[in-house]
């Protein structure tokens, strides 16, 4: 299960198929015996607008934590512990008719373990 803190909630953003990545990479060190886990979540938000501009400066002024829903369906629960921070943002108007207009975002964080998959029967609830 997750618990949450009063006043604090999950928002929703659909992006369109294929237009998202999630990845996580753990690094061992045998020297320092460390270990974590580096998950990156790139996802696009298209148009340029103020409404887009203000959604995108809520994220950058937040700690966050992301739930990814995989192409076969998994449910993942990315920056659990420490919370991800918004690494970039990459915009553009596009210079062709067939360009993007809009905005590349890269979310990012250093856990000390792999994601946990999350139960997607608590995923209504979480909204």
């Amino acid at each position: 299960g997750i618990t949450m803190v009063s006043g604090k909630k999950f928002f929703e953003y659909k992006v369109r198929p294929e237009n998202a990545t999630f990845t996580q990479e753990q690094t061992f060190s045998k020297e320092n015996q460390s270990y974590f886990s580096n998950q990156t979540l790139t996802f696009d938000i298209f148009k340029m607008s103020a409404k887009n501009r203000n959604i995108i400066k809520l994220l950058v002024q937040n700690r966050l934590m992301a739930i990814v829903k995989s192409t076969e369906g998994t449910y993942w629960l990315l920056g659990e512990t420490r919370g991800m921070d918004v690494i970039t943002v990459s915009e553009s108007t596009g210079k062709a008719m067939g360009d993007k207009n809009g905005s590349m975002l890269t979310i990012q964080v250093n856990e000390p373990d792999p994601a946990n998959t999350v139960n997607s029967g608590i995923i209504a609830a979480l909204l």
